[in-house]
C-alpha cells in the first residue's frame, strides 16, 4: 500500500498512484451519496482480476485514443486501470500494465 506505482496504457497514457487514489475517492463520494457522474461509478466485470468482491470503474479524465478507467473494489483498493475502445460497434476493454 505504501509503494509507489503507475499504470501504462496502450494509448501511451501513464496514470500515477496519487491521481488514481483521488479518482477513487471522488467515485466513492458519489457512491456514498447514491449519485453518479454520467452513469459512473458503475460495476465492472469486463476483465478478470484475481480479487474477490464487487469491482467498480470510474473514468480518468482526458483519455487519449479511448477512455481510461480506474478499477477498484468496495474496500477502495485499486486493482487496475483499463482502456475502453469501440471496434465495429463493440466496446472492448484492455488492461493497462503496472509499472
Amino acid at each position: 500500500p505504501n509503494q509507489e506505482f503507475s499504470f501504462s496504457c496502450p494509448n501511451s497514457r501513464v496514470s500515477k498512484k496519487i491521481h488514481l487514489i483521488q479518482v477513487v475517492q471522488t467515485a466513492r463520494q458519489l457512491m456514498d451519496q447514491n449519485d453518479t457522474d454520467n452513469g459512473y461509478p458503475s460495476t465492472f466485470n469486463q476483465l478478470s482480476y484475481d480479487i474477490t468482491g464487487a469491482l467498480w470503474h470510474h473514468p480518468l479524465e482526458g483519455g487519449l485514443g479511448g477512455q481510461d478507467f480506474v478499477i477498484f473494489n468496495t474496500d477502495n483498493v485499486i486493482v487496475g486501470v483499463a482502456t475502453r475502445n469501440v471496434f465495429n460497434d463493440r466496446v472492448v476493454f484492455r488492461s493497462c500494465q503496472i509499472t
